[in-house]
């Protein structure tokens, strides 16, 4: 139970981690409005699609592996946008992270 509550904390964190730091990242990665809005909600988008495929998919494979793939794209998608050099690749994070 204690590793269910820290996932789902681990998974919460990294709602909320990008919007107070938004405009530090913009500058320094040079994101027009549009780009660091498209930043900022890629995460969310993804989640709010894939919803409902991964909940059918589970279903039939199992909670387990679709949590335990799901926290090691996150994991993975938050240590390669912490590295994130250019806005696109900051985009691609975001997105693998929502997956």
């Amino acid at each position: 139970m204690g590793v269910a509550i820290a996932a789902g904390m681990f998974a919460a964190f990294h709602v909320g981690k990008l919007p107070p730091m938004l405009p530090a990242v913009s500058a320094e990665l040079g994101l027009s409005l549009v780009l660091a809005g498209w930043v900022a909600s890629t995460f969310n988008t993804i989640g709010t699609f894939g919803a409902m495929p991964l909940g059918l998919l589970s279903a039939r494979v199992g909670r387990v592996p679709i949590v335990l793939t799901g926290l090691a794209l996150l994991a993975a998608g938050s240590a390669l946008g912490a590295i994130a050099d250019a806005p696109a690749a900051l985009l691609a994070t975001r997105a693998l992270e929502g997956a």
